[in-house]
C-alpha cells in the first residue's frame, strides 16, 4: 500500500505536526513568474499558514 502522507519540513506552519502535513488539501504553485519549473526551488506551498506559537 502506498504511503500517501505528505511530509513537511516547515516548522512554522500551523499544518505541520511532527513532520507531516495535516491540512485537508494542499496547493503547490510555481514560485516565479515563469510557469515552467525545473526544480523544487521553483515551487512553493500556497497552503502554508504561519504558526506564531512556534
Amino acid at each position: 500500500m502506498p504511503d500517501n502522507r505528505i511530509k513537511c519540513k516547515v516548522e512554522e506552519c500551523v499544518y505541520n505536526s511532527q513532520g507531516l502535513c495535516q491540512a485537508d488539501s494542499i496547493e503547490v504553485m510555481s514560485s516565479g513568474e515563469s510557469m515552467r519549473v525545473g526544480t523544487t526551488d521553483g515551487t512553493r506551498c500556497s497552503t502554508f499558514r504561519y504558526n506564531n506559537l512556534t
